[in-house]
């Protein structure tokens, strides 16, 4: 992952140095090499920067999907942006060699996205708002 990737509020996972994925968490501020991100434990939050190696992408799955407030529509995953539809399409239903989700428009495949980070930029600049969880 690299620093041009990210936005503020872009989700990632810190990883807490066994190999083990944390808790996914928000950024908050973004630095040359080093990320802010602000956790709460029992309702104190504590801000604290990460370098970039001790950050993880979170994959995208149909979980975050629909943590995101996309509705399961058949085989694609969709949500209303302003007055169209913003289509993802889960992996395979195009064949074998589609391995990941992928963003969609009629019978178009525009952008494999990989991680809900991509999601979230992508949907910012088609929409000009932020996709959180809800």
């Amino acid at each position: 992952m690299k620093a041009n990737e990210l936005r503020l509020r872009n989700y990632i996972q810190i990883m807490d140095g066994s190999g083990h994925d944390c808790q996914p968490t928000e950024i908050t501020s973004i630095k040359e090499n080093s990320v802010g991100i602000s956790c709460k434990i029992f309702n104190l939050s504590l801000g604290t920067y990460y370098q970039l190696e001790d950050l993880e992408p979170i994959p995208l799955t149909e979980e975050w999907l629909l943590k995101l407030g996309f509705k399961k529509n058949g085989e694609e995953y969709s949500i209303t942006m302003m007055s169209l539809v913003f289509v993802i399409q889960p992996p395979k239903p195009m064949g074998e060699w589609q391995t990941f989700y992928s963003w969609i428009y009629d019978t178009f495949k525009f952008s494999v996205i990989k991680y809900v980070h991509e999601l979230q930029n992508l949907y910012f600049a088609l929409s000009g708002e932020e996709l959180e969880i809800k």
